[in-house]
């Protein structure tokens, strides 16, 4: 205990590897298996779930351990992939049920101890994407997030041309927006989904249950309010003048359209 918690240690040697590819350098880690062991060993107790934070660039992971509270506020935080992990015995079925009745699209990594199939079915019919065995390798944790969290953030190339009009240019690669050649606007996810969809049918009116369900994958009371605030954060990104909307227009009680005309130019602007 005296050595793990001292300042400095000297005891932990390298970890020599070999080169698979000489060309582009890969290795197996970077570090010795020693001193992942001991930070684990030092900082949880046995059944702990442990998430390695070095899990792969560009991944970004938050605790939640209180689920119903996250879940409120899920309509302002969305995330791309949610982990599930029970530590006792019994299915985490009354979870399940709480995530999908704010979030139908988000895909879920259920860890639990082995179980039979027919349970396994019943986790999967509670909305569960997967589940993976406890104890699970940290390695085949964090490649299952990143192939999720690619499926979930993904947009096929071919609709780049679709997104791509005269006037406003809306890029799939990086969630940028602009408008009549100006600077590129970084969008956040759920404003990038909210222009993707409403691009996507311009001059049609977009019901409000629809944006919600597709942009969210959320059904229920308080659609109109999710949908109005982000209508908000998307104009004052899109938009000139957000108080007086040119691309996305308001049609009351049905929804929102969005229209392709460019911007009138005022001589001397």
């Amino acid at each position: 205990r005296n050595l793990w918690f001292s300042d400095v240690w000297l005891d932990i040697p390298g970890a020599g590897q070999e080169l698979v590819d000489q060309a582009s350098r890969k290795r197996s880690a970077a570090f010795p298996f020693e001193l992942a062991y001991r930070l684990v060993c030092m900082h949880s107790v046995k059944g702990d779930t442990v998430l390695d934070p070095f899990a792969g660039t560009g991944i970004t992971a938050a605790a939640a351990p209180d689920l119903v509270t996250r879940m409120e506020r899920w309509a302002d935080d969305p995330g791309d992939v949610i982990v599930l992990a029970c530590n006792r015995v019994d299915l985490p079925l009354q979870e399940l049920d709480t995530i999908r009745d704010v979030t139908k699209a988000v895909p879920i990594l259920v860890l639990h101890e082995p179980v039979p199939d027919i349970q396994e079915c019943l986790l999967l019919e509670h909305g569960a994407a997967l589940m993976l065995d406890q104890p699970v390798s940290l390695r085949l944790l964090s490649n299952y997030l990143k192939v999720f969290s690619r499926l979930a953030s993904s947009v096929p190339a071919t609709i780049l041309n679709e997104m791509a009009l005269e006037h406003i240019v809306l890029d799939t690669s990086d969630r940028t927006v602009s408008v009549q050649g100006g600077a590129p606007v970084r969008l956040t996810q759920l404003e990038f989904r909210l222009l993707y969809l409403l691009m996507s049918n311009q001059e049609h009116v977009v019901p409000t249950d629809s944006i919600a369900e597709r942009v969210w994958g959320y059904h229920g009371d308080g659609d109109s309010t999710l949908v109005r605030g982000l209508v908000s954060r998307l104009r004052r990104k899109l938009e000139p003048a957000p108080d007086s909307p040119h691309f996305i227009e308001n049609i009351p009680s049905l929804g929102y359209r969005f229209h392709a005309e460019p911007l009138a130019v005022t001589p001397g602007h």
